[in-house]
């Protein structure tokens, strides 16, 4: 498990988030849940790839792209190191996790 999803699954499902992505897109969402996933890639392809997914409920949108919206409010999201956010907050603002 990577480091973005070590730090989300660290809290239970329901958890509010707030995660941005350097275009500008802030979403708050809760955890609905954390599974498996690949890159939808034949498992003897060299570029097959597994990976953990968190799915996120998007309760708000808090901050919009310049670009066509990302999210609509009570879309279902995956967050991953596959589109990884910049910054990943609760809802007290205490940041979790953040791209170095």
């Amino acid at each position: 498990m990577d480091t973005l999803l070590r730090a989300i699954s660290q809290y239970p499902n329901g958890t509010d988030l707030i995660v941005e992505w350097k275009d500008g897109c802030t979403v708050l969402g809760d955890i609905d849940t954390i599974y498996e996933s690949d890159n939808e890639l034949e498992s003897d392809d060299e570029a097959y790839q597994e990976f953990h997914v968190c799915l996120l409920h998007v309760n708000d949108i808090i901050g919009h792209t310049n670009e066509k919206e990302h999210f609509s409010k009570g879309d279902f999201i995956e967050i991953s190191m596959q589109k990884p956010p910049s910054r990943v907050r609760l809802k007290d603002k205490t940041i979790i996790w953040e791209q170095m």
